[in-house]
């Protein structure tokens, strides 16, 4: 997913989703969807020009091929700005980072 997305500060909606494939091992160029929706934990924070950072509460549920991000009262009461979002999955143990081509910014008026 590349992208910006706006949102004045304070607000809640609308909720995003960010889709999420990975390389096919043995055949290169080739992705596939990457199964989310059970046996993993999620980590978000918000991170403005490398120095400031942001850890909101939203609720990030995965499915397969994505992760939903529902903003909860407050998350987006930031500073104006471009803020990176970072995204990290979880399961047994390892992370897996969520990096698209392009990654995904939040701006905040």
């Amino acid at each position: 997913m590349s992208g910006r997305f706006n949102y004045g500060a304070g607000d809640e909606e609308p909720s995003i989703r960010l889709p999420w494939q990975e390389e096919v091992v043995d055949t290169p160029g080739t992705y596939a969807d990457l199964d989310l929706s059970s046996g993993f934990t999620f980590a978000l924070t918000l991170t403005k020009q490398g120095a400031t950072t942001s850890s909101p509460s939203a609720t990030l549920t995965g499915g397969v091929g994505y992760v939903d991000v529902v903003w909860a009262a407050g998350d987006l009461a930031l500073a104006p700005g471009v803020w990176r979002l970072n995204l990290t999955a979880t399961t047994g143990g390892r992370d897996r980072k969520y990096s698209p081509d392009s990654p995904p910014f939040i701006g905040i008026s």
